[in-house]
Order: structure tokens, then sequence, then C-alpha cells
């Protein structure tokens, strides 16, 4: 099929556009400087770095401000779990694994590796060196896709989370047993 708009040959894009060098077809119809645009988004999005965060649902607090300092600090993407509002579900009525509760575990884990499939590396929430199943399961296949892998322990992120948690801990009076 050759462009209307240059006569170059065209391509199928999907199943309802055509596009040739620079132009994208909608059904016969052109759609004018979509293509530029879109290449455009594309390469924005090969090019910004994009972080994986894996590790156990009960560090999501942690997690969270990992992934705040990495986006701001770092001017990456961060991907992750989410970090839901107290009231979503208390631990009174979920005390964990909400995945599980809803029935939803292996969809969300699924899920969890095809944000790896978009990633250039992931950042282990490793506190305590606690890493559960899953989080082994996800180190593993970033393995197997080569990819970098970070670790909350060893990461100046990581450490400088772990004194801002100890700093307000100090300060609201809280003491680490040595038991």
């Amino acid at each position: 099929m050759k462009c209307p708009v240059c006569f170059r040959e065209m391509e199928r894009f999907d199943s309802n556009h055509w596009r040739c060098e620079e132009h994208l077809i909608f059904n016969d119809t052109y759609c004018q400087g979509f293509w530029k645009g879109y290449e455009k988004a594309h390469k924005l999005q090969q090019d910004q770095k994009i972080v994986v965060l894996c590790g156990s649902s009960r560090f999501a607090d942690v997690m969270a401000v990992c992934a705040w300092l990495l986006e701001k600090e770092e001017g990456v993407i961060c991907l992750g779990l989410h970090l839901l509002p107290w009231w979503y579900a208390t631990k009174d009525e979920i005390p964990d694994h909400l995945a599980e509760h809803e029935g939803v575990a292996d969809r969300m884990n699924e899920l969890h590796l095809r944000k790896i499939d978009l990633a250039h590396e992931i950042f282990v929430i490793n506190v305590n060196d606690y890493i559960g199943d899953d989080t082994k399961r996800e180190i593993e296949y970033t393995k197997g896709k080569g990819l970098p892998i970070r670790w909350y322990s060893h990461d100046p992120i990581g450490i400088k989370v772990q004194q801002i948690i100890t700093s307000r801990l100090e300060e609201v009076g809280y003491e680490k047993s040595t038991d």
C-alpha cells in the first residue's frame, strides 16, 4: 500500500493503522503529525530509566520512601506495589497479604514480572536482609534477563532511608531493644 500523502510504501502498524516513514493512516484517514509525536514519545520512553522495586509488602512504607528518593534524586521512573491508605483494609480485617485475601495474588505476581520486563534494573527492598519467596522469584527472573540488581541494604538510597527511619524513631523516643 502506498501512503496517500507522500506515496512511500506503507506497512501495517496495527489492526487499524498503516504507516510510512513519516505518516500514520487510520482507516484510510491521515492522522496529521501523530506518527512523529508517537516516535518522540517512544524515544523518551526508551531513554528514560525504569526501576522496579521488589520486596515484601510488609515494607511498603520503606518502598514508598525509596521510590520518592530514586525519582527525586536520580530522575528515574519507579514501578512497584502500591501503598494503600489505612482505611482501604485495616490490619484487623486483613492482617497480611491483601492480594491473597482478595484472590488476586497470582495475577499481581505475574503483573510484577511484566513490570520487570519494562525495567532497566530492579531495586530489592531487603530490610534486615529479609527476602520472601515471591521476591526470590523476581530476583531470579531479573537475573535471567541479565538486568542489574540494586540492594536496599547496600545502596546509598537504602542507607539514606535507614538514616531517616533511625532519625525519626529517635525523635519520638523509640529505643531499639538489645534483647
